[in-house]
């Protein structure tokens, strides 16, 4: 589906379960890193100050601690992406990948959706949850997490982003990525819903 993309992942160094970091054709390294996000308007002519970075993350994930804000502007969707980068993953990045350029696993997704033509549900499982990405063409129409460990509840949560999105079999495509061996159920749910050929798994 998007080869260069692939080729990239099977070079892919792990750093624990936190991101990855590959080296790119150019020789440059790019480091992703999975974080807890919230998006926001982008603009050009406002940017947000570090301390109100700060305090809008906070507000958000006023349990998430010792974390720097990632910030990131995803013209293409008209968003800014605040991510908290745990301070610890911070430091490895820079002794162990040193000029590495760090990016949010929320971004690197959203660069790739905006590559699809059509409409798109990218839902990424996680331990704790499941993050939920819906576009059609280049507008955003959903971009959430999901604080979660129940496929069941990741079923749901995927099948009302669909469904309110408008999206419909045969016109529609859900991405999934990070499935266990145990989620064969989700899937299985997921094709009976939306349709067989609607759902792809990374």
């Amino acid at each position: 589906m998007f080869p260069g993309k692939t080729e990239q992942y099977k070079e892919s160094i792990r750093i624990n379960a936190d991101g990855f970091c590959f080296t790119l054709p150019d020789g440059s390294r790019r480091a992703v890193i999975r974080a807890p996000f919230t998006a926001i308007p982008y603009s050009a002519d406002f940017e947000l100050k570090e301390d109100e970075r700060e305090a809008l993350f906070s507000m958000v994930f006023p349990s998430v601690k010792d974390v720097t804000i990632l910030t990131e502007h995803v013209q293409e969707f008209g968003i800014t992406i605040l991510s908290g980068i745990k301070k610890e993953i911070e430091a490895r990045l820079a002794s162990d990948f040193e000029g590495a350029v760090v990016t949010s696993h929320i971004h690197h997704i959203l660069t790739e959706s905006f590559e699809w033509k059509g409409r798109l549900i990218t839902a990424i499982r996680q331990d704790d949850g499941i993050d939920v990405i819906a576009t059609d063409n280049n507008r955003i129409l959903f971009l959430n997490t999901l604080r979660t460990s129940q496929p069941y509840e990741a079923v749901y949560y995927i099948i009302k982003v669909w469904k309110e999105s408008g999206f419909r079999s045969g016109d529609a495509c859900i991405r999934l990525a990070g499935l266990k061996d145990t989620d064969d159920g989700l899937l299985r749910n997921l094709r009976l819903m939306t349709g067989e050929n609607s759902v792809c798994v990374l």
